[in-house]
């Protein structure tokens, strides 16, 4: 970029180099006041106001960062690299949909500006468009090929949409053109990890730390590895040396909550404390500690403490969340509306199809567990958690696109083509969703040979189980007020009292008590019901090998146990009445 044409002084040149220089050395208060210095003399030199908002931005000055890009625009409007600019620090204010925009307006300037696809996927993806930020980053790269932190962002978006071969692929070519990008190893082990691939994991993470030994991302998701290979004291070990590179490690100390007993007077409950206590941490980062804290406060015993750091935890999520109930009303009944128009469509099977297994029920049901029995079969790829239906299918259920044959084909096309990519090999497939229960009229349209399982659990296992998790996913937003929690509860048994009345014949209930209680009779029964011939494997989940990334990752390493649906109970007392009308239904269904 060519900053000063030939009528300005070479002093006013050499200033401006030298704040470049300043900026690309991280040393923003020499460039902001080398910058300053040039803007009192030229005060509408945009080229310099740009990279003084820049300086501004880097230095938290947030505020005079967007007055000094807005001013750089109204000088000349189509200053690409100036809206570009701004965007990035729409993006750190968490404006993501004003930084999209922003992003779209340099683009409409300079078709090919790398840059700002690049910055358009980081917001897309904040704001949960996965497929949206996979295009942005792939025409980055288009436009520079050796654009190695876009393929690196690329990939890390593909593995959100369950595409593990491709984003692989997309490290590996950020690897190639970057040997030493220690966050792109870090992240190929990850991707590697939910494909099975263990051994390279382990492989990329070491690799990732030699090449930078205090890295804690690469001592963390080892530790999440060994998790999985149940070597315990090796991922404590992971997680202990994760913190001690980065004190305020939020994941990590949750991660280890989740693994470690603490005692009453543990010394990471201290260093807890004093992190939830002080300002060096996000929103998000104080949220998981105070899970973790609630967590240890449990198992040393102190319920108080437990419940209000699980209260008070889940009120930062809902606002972290910007949740509102009201909304999820609107959404319960636009689905009702929508599947009295899809109740006549059912879309014909072609040959070759897979055979789809859908696992669905309310979050913390025994999903999980169930997708474990299923995936023990040896026909069966157990999918887990994919986001497919939600992704091409919101807009149908919510009335966004007509619910015709036209757009439930399309539904069905798009969902085959990305199960053919995460399964390439396997005739049946599940998908444990458990949302998916907002979806059954849509599933049975497009896919009427599917099978459906819906998980039921106690109510209030299940509500207090939902309201103690943090769900890394943005669309649990219920889950973290016990009153909310009860009323969508409401919403989910009326809309599946309303998908038995229309759609009862093609969903099997599953109880997860009574699976608990006599799983050979049960898991027996399922299997049939699903059309699978016998494989006494479905027996025992626990010598699954299959990779479990949801909350109940440590439940279904374990044999299957009766009682643990009564573990609430030992919170009752704080409950007040919220959990009495489904005691009363309870009674009523005894009779």
């Amino acid at each position: 970029m060519t900053f000063l044409n030939d009528k300005k002084s070479r002093s006013m040149e050499a200033s401006i180099k030298q704040a470049l220089l300043s900026i690309g050395d991280g040393n923003f208060l020499k460039a902001e006041s080398l910058l300053k210095k040039i803007l009192k003399s030229q005060p509408n030199n945009i080229e310099t106001l740009y990279l003084a908002g820049i300086s501004a931005m880097r230095l938290k000055k947030y505020h005079k960062s967007e007055l000094l890009f807005t001013k750089a625009l109204k000088i000349k409007s189509d200053f690409s690299s100036a809206i570009n600019g701004r965007a990035i620090l729409y993006h750190e204010l968490e404006r993501f949909e004003e930084a999209v925009n922003d992003c779209k307006i340099a683009i409409s300037i300079y078709p090919n500006y790398a840059e700002a696809f690049y910055n358009m996927g980081r917001s897309l993806t904040a704001l949960g468009l996965y497929a949206e930020a996979s295009e942005s980053y792939a025409k980055a790269v288009s436009c520079n090929p050796n654009y190695s932190k876009a393929m690196n962002n690329h990939g890390v978006v593909l593995c959100k949409l369950g595409r593990f071969d491709e984003a692989i692929d997309a490290y590996s070519k950020a690897i190639l053109i970057k040997p030493d990008f220690a966050g792109a190893l870090v992240n190929r082990g990850v991707a590697l990890r939910e494909l099975n691939r263990f051994d390279e994991a382990i492989r990329d993470y070491n690799a990732s730390m030699s090449l930078q030994p205090n890295n804690a991302e690469a001592r963390f998701n080892r530790g999440n590895l060994n998790v999985d290979l149940k070597r315990f004291e090796d991922a404590l070990a992971d997680y202990v040396t994760a913190i001690n590179l980065k004190p305020n490690y939020a994941d990590a100390y949750y991660q280890m909550s989740l693994i470690k007993k603490f005692e009453k007077n543990d010394s990471q409950i201290h260093e807890m404390k004093k992190l939830v206590k002080g300002n060096n941490l996000t929103l998000d980062e104080k949220c998981k500690i105070m899970y973790a804290l609630a967590k240890a406060s449990e198992d040393h015993g102190n319920l108080d403490n437990a419940f209000s750091q699980f209260k008070e935890a889940g009120a930062l999520r809902k606002k972290i969340l910007k949740y509102d109930f009201s909304e999820d009303v609107t959404l319960f009944k636009k689905i009702e509306t929508s599947a009295k128009q899809m109740r006549q469509i059912k879309l014909k099977p072609r040959s070759g199809d897979k055979k789809l297994i859908f696992i669905l029920g309310m979050p913390r049901s025994g999903t999980s567990l169930v997708e474990q029995i299923i995936s023990s079969h040896s026909r069966v790829f157990g999918g887990g958690e994919l986001p497919f239906v939600g992704l091409h299918g919101t807009k149908i259920i919510s009335g966004s696109l007509e619910a015709d044959t036209e757009n439930i084909e399309l539904f069905r096309a798009a969902y085959l083509a990305e199960i053919e990519k995460v399964a390439p090999n396997h005739d049946v497939v599940t998908d444990k969703m458990p949302h998916n229960f907002l979806f059954i009229a849509l599933i049975l349209a497009a896919f009427p040979e599917s099978k459906i399982v819906h998980t039921q659990r106690d109510a209030s296992a299940t509500c207090w189980s939902n309201f103690r998790t943090y769900f890394p996913t943005a669309d649990l937003g219920y889950s973290y007020d016990l009153k909310d929690t009860v009323e969508y509860f409401k919403l989910y048994t009326g809309l599946m009292k309303y998908w038995g009345e229309i759609h009862g014949d093609s969903i099997y209930n599953l109880n997860y008590e009574k699976l608990t209680e006599n799983p050979k009779q049960e898991i027996k029964s399922l299997i049939k019901k699903i059309e699978l011939n016998w494989e006494d494997a479905c027996l025992k989940p626990h010598e699954n090998s299959r990779l479990v990334k949801t909350a109940s990752q440590f439940q279904v390493m374990e044999n299957i146990y009766k009682g643990s649906s009564k573990t609430w109970q030992k919170f009752e007392k704080y409950l007040a009445d919220l959990f009495y009308e489904f005691k009363e239904k309870s009674y009523e269904n005894e009779k």
